[in-house]
């Protein structure tokens, strides 16, 4: 029986409701048989206690709900019983800590996918056509974010098919499942009424600040510096927040529509998202929102390989010592090398000298 609370642990279990349901797998039986039953819980019911920020964005994929739990249990050894169904895995692999442990067991009926059979099932859901509207003062803008949709789909090994109109040229908006606006102005009523999913960022006069922004829902080492805001605030679901609890990237939604409001400048100048691996991330998360309900007409497994996140340290202060020993070390080797270019043209300008004094 899979207790509905879960209790106080020093290790937890999370099984995957579709591997729950009849038949159930000899494998599953097997793993809930050799476990306390107390600490097991279905995995859809915690990731509900931890509401993701995007709503129903990211609700049906493994890896968002990994990550999740990795944060709301922090020091707990997490244990995630999960199938292999391709459906379930959309977006970027994240990295989880070593404490997290991912195993498998086949759906009945199920059978694995090939590379070309995965790619295909990815397409089907992947917008591949993206339009960005952006003004003439804000062209200079557009290469960070054609750069981040660029290797989003570079992840995924799809095709994109990126439209970049400007503003100014512009007598008529079409139709689009996802739009990104530079603007400085507020966003076309025109525009809002035909894209499906619109994200914009800072429309109004800016500010400079001294501020952290960070995911709703994530550690501090997701944290980075955010250095101008817009003057006016925004509104809207809290996706990510400042560290004074003001939002700066929001999500609005309609009945067709998602409003996603982020508060800075997509720029190196605004702030260091931009430069970051959770850029392209989220915009990849955009890029595949267009069919939260789809399902694949089979069960298409992925290979445990495929199934497999990235692993980090199980601490902030390893992982920052970590990244500390692989990306400094390299720098000591310039001045030196600086000073024996600096010796070799001394020595070589005194024998000159004393060639010249013979």
């Amino acid at each position: 029986m899979i207790s509905e609370t879960i209790k106080p642990h020093d290790r937890l279990y999370f099984v995957a409701p579709y591997l729950l349901q009849e038949p159930i797998s000899p494998q599953v039986t097997a793993f809930l048989d050799t476990i306390d039953s107390t600490a097991v819980q279905k995995l859809h019911r915690s990731l509900g206690q931890q509401e993701n920020s995007t709503g129903d964005f990211t609700q049906q994929s493994y890896w968002s709900m990994a990550k999740s739990l990795e944060t709301a249990h922090p020091g707990t050894e997490l244990h995630l019983l999960l199938d292999k169904n391709s459906v379930h895995f959309a977006g970027d692999k994240p990295c989880l800590e070593e404490r997290v442990k991912l195993h498998f067991a086949d759906e009945v009926n199920s059978r694995v996918a090939t590379q070309e059979e995965s790619v295909a099932l990815k397409a089907a859901k992947w917008i591949s056509d993206p339009k960005v509207y952006y003004s003439k003062n804000r062209k200079p803008d557009l290469r960070y974010v054609r750069a981040a949709l660029q290797a989003a789909a570079k992840t995924e090994k799809l095709q994109l098919s990126l439209e970049e109109i400007s503003l100014e040229t512009v007598k008529e908006f079409e139709s689009a499942q996802l739009c990104i606006v530079l603007n400085e102005q507020a966003v076309p009523d025109q525009l809002l009424e035909r894209c499906a999913i619109l994200l914009s960022d800072a429309q109004g006069e800016l500010e400079a600040v001294n501020e952290l922004g960070r995911p709703q829902i994530a550690s501090s080492q997701n944290a980075y510096a955010v250095k101008q805001l817009d003057k006016n605030p925004i509104a809207g679901e809290a996706i990510q927040v400042l560290t004074d609890g003001r939002l700066l990237l929001s999500m609005s939604k309609t009945e067709d529509s998602k409003l996603f409001q982020y508060r800075s400048r997509f720029n190196a100048q605004s702030n260091d998202w931009l430069l970051q691996s959770a850029f392209p991330a989220f915009l990849l998360e955009l890029l595949f929102a267009r069919d939260q309900n789809w399902k694949s007409g089979v069960n298409i497994m992925l290979t445990e390989q495929q199934a497999q996140p990235c692993r980090k340290a199980n601490s902030v202060f390893e992982a920052g010592l970590s990244q500390q020993k692989q990306q400094y070390p390299w720098l000591i080797w310039i001045p030196l090398c600086l000073l024996l270019i600096f010796e070799r043209m001394l020595s070589r300008g005194q024998t000159q000298t004393n060639e010249q004094n013979q």
